[in-house]
């Protein structure tokens, strides 16, 4: 491609020199041609690699034609696929295992993240500026995922992602976000004490603060609510509807698989696309095993996330009906065949995740891994990648993708510099 490009640079810099001179009129006559030559030569990049020269002069996107056997007969049901995502990353609701699906999407089909330089987070409330200084943007591209930790904030995240976005989540019982969360995290050395003896504990003093980016409502507060106003019903009530208003889905972490069913239908994907294992998981030895009094102390604790997780249980419990027990379940249970099917062609056996060493080793305590066996299949590995090192992975790729679109944007300015007068002429 770099060679086509530099050919039909010089082919460029020959005709333009013409331009001026005698021989004007009869060179007008090879302009049409020679820019007929170069669209064919985008048209080809296009389809073979699904990015041009040109940037970002050309764009293709790619979509999906299923075809709907009804009887005999074959038709088309002109269902695009959705490849512009906004996955609002929960903390402690599955939201790892969502991730990796997202993030086998993007290479699939060569999308572009929101990524900063480094790490896994995008900071606390999301803003453009930490994209600031990042190939990618320096390149103009446009963004098609958002799935790494980041706070809801609305104005901004749909000013980077542009319409037709599709804005999805998952949440989770809120008792067992924060038994994880204090597990996971260690929030058990930060306040001090046991999980039991917390809940009983009166809520004053250091009890009453985070400790850092976890702690009590721990939905909300990712979903953008601030931590001061927890206990105005109103500022959660208004939250609860920004969230109903923006979000196409809220996916519910006990329903997981059906999630991903109503997802898939979402997005309108195939069931190739969602198939998964599960990440990041603890063992089930080291999870607290809360009493119901525990229970009942933390669910008043947490009652603001309990307002934000039932209203939208209720509304996931209404799209499984509307989509209809039979066929919810007929999906599910192809999901889960090619779940095993997957497991089976991998040869995937679980492993403390203590003794996992390269790219199936993930960060955090008493997690439960993934050793793949007798398999050279790539597709195997990143569905058992590590969150960092897949997103280094796309930060790698991504960054190749952006100097590209860098080093062409530079040699197109470079002709327009050097041909101004010529360019002026022709109101280019």
């Amino acid at each position: 491609r770099a060679i086509v490009n530099h050919l039909c640079l010089q082919l460029f810099y020959n005709l333009i020199s013409t331009m001026t001179s005698s021989r004007w009129n009869v060179t007008r006559v090879a302009v049409v041609p020679f820019l007929a030559v170069v669209m064919f030569l985008n048209i080809y990049l296009i389809f073979s690699n699904n990015s041009t020269f040109f940037h970002p002069l050309f764009k293709y996107h790619t979509s999906m034609v299923n075809r709907v056997e009804i009887g005999t007969e074959k038709v088309l049901d002109m269902c695009q696929k959705k490849n512009k995502i906004m996955f609002l990353k929960t903390h402690k609701c599955a939201s790892s295992s969502l991730q990796n699906i997202f993030f086998r999407f993007g290479e699939k089909h060569n999308l572009t993240h929101v990524l900063t330089n480094g790490g896994n987070y995008l900071g606390g409330k999301f803003s453009r500026s930490v994209l600031k200084n990042t190939p990618w943007e320096k390149a103009g591209m446009s963004y098609s995922l958002l799935c790494l930790h980041v706070r809801f904030n609305k104005p901004e995240m749909e000013a980077v992602m542009g319409p037709g976005t599709a804005y999805v989540t998952m949440l989770r019982d809120p008792v067992d976000v924060f038994e994880s969360q204090y597990g996971y995290y260690g929030l058990g050395g930060f306040y001090g004490m046991s999980i039991d003896d917390f809940a009983a504990a009166p809520k004053t003093g250091k009890l009453l603060t985070r400790a850092g980016g976890q702690g009590r409502n721990q939905m909300l507060f990712d979903l953008g609510l601030d931590h001061e106003n927890m206990d105005n019903e109103a500022m959660v009530k208004m939250k609860i509807e920004e969230i109903e208003d923006r979000f196409d889905l809220v996916m519910i972490a006990k329903h997981f698989n059906e999630s991903l069913i109503l997802l898939k239908n979402e997005l309108c994907w195939d069931v190739q696309d969602v198939t998964n294992f599960k990440l990041n998981g603890r063992k089930e030895e080291v999870k607290s095993k809360l009493s119901e009094n525990t229970r009942n102390l933390l669910k008043e604790f947490l009652k603001a996330d309990y307002m934000l997780y039932d209203h939208f249980y209720q509304i996931f419990q209404s799209k499984m009906k509307t989509f209809g027990e039979s066929a919810l379940g007929a999906e599910v249970s192809d999901l889960e065949q090619a779940n095993t099917e997957i497991s089976h062609a991998c040869s995937v056996k679980t492993a403390d995740n203590a003794v996992l060493k390269g790219d199936q080793k993930w960060w955090g305590p008493n997690l439960v891994g993934y050793n793949i066996e007798n398999s050279t299949n790539e597709d195997c590995f990143l569905m058992t990648m590590s969150e960092l090192v897949f997103i280094n992975r796309i930060r790698k790729n991504q960054a190749k993708k952006a100097n590209i679109i860098l080093e062409n944007k530079k040699s197109i300015e470079e002709v327009r510099h050097k041909y101004k007068q010529v360019f002026q002429f022709l109101n280019i």
